[in-house]
């Protein structure tokens, strides 16, 4: 009888034990959690209760803007923005890959001039242009000349030193059956 009773406060023992951890898990899982902390300076409570936000207004274009706007020709932004990256855009390791995809946007003039501009170096250079802004410098119904500003990056050698330039690309453009092409472009 007295190892019945020894038996039954062990069993009763591990059992309030094993109660005892479900718990503490339950409570590691699915207890109070601590406030993340805040880099925030501490303010006044007063302070923070009237200050209030203020979404950006976005402001209508102005006419001076819309102006500028119609008066490029049609597609010719677009086109000439994204010539300017593409064109300047380009590495050793695929010298005119990116003259070739342009072959559909220029005159065969231009076309023929790219095509014997061969780059060649025993070290990699690299060039990436990226498109800021365009000016319109005139056009009429049948050419057009737009200066792109740029920024480009040149990258040099296989350890990757780089070096961020701006660089203007002035683009004549002429109207080819009701579409735009680019029959020249000079770095500035």
């Amino acid at each position: 009888m007295f190892e019945d009773k020894k038996r039954l406060v062990i069993i009763g023992s591990l059992i309030v034990a094993l109660v005892i951890i479900i718990a503490l898990i339950l409570w590691w899982f699915f207890g109070p959690k601590p406030a993340p902390e805040s880099n925030l300076p501490i303010t006044d409570s007063s302070i923070t209760a009237q200050t209030s936000y203020e979404p950006p207004v976005v402001q209508p274009a102005t006419a001076e803007r819309i102006a500028e706007d119609k008066s490029y020709p049609l597609g010719l932004r677009q086109l000439a923005m994204s010539f300017a990256e593409r064109y300047g855009s380009y590495s050793s390791d695929e010298l005119s890959k990116n003259l070739s995809d342009l072959q559909p946007f220029m005159t065969q003039s231009l076309a023929n001039k790219v095509k014997n501009e061969d780059i060649s170096d025993e070290i990699f250079v690299g060039f990436s242009t990226k498109a800021l802004s365009i000016q319109l410098i005139n056009s009429n119904n049948t050419s057009a000349t737009v200066i792109v500003k740029t920024q480009r990056t040149q990258t040099v050698g296989n350890n990757g030193d780089t070096k961020v330039f701006y660089q203007d690309l002035e683009l004549k453009a002429v109207n080819v059956n009701n579409e735009w092409k680019i029959d020249d472009a000079n770095w500035k």
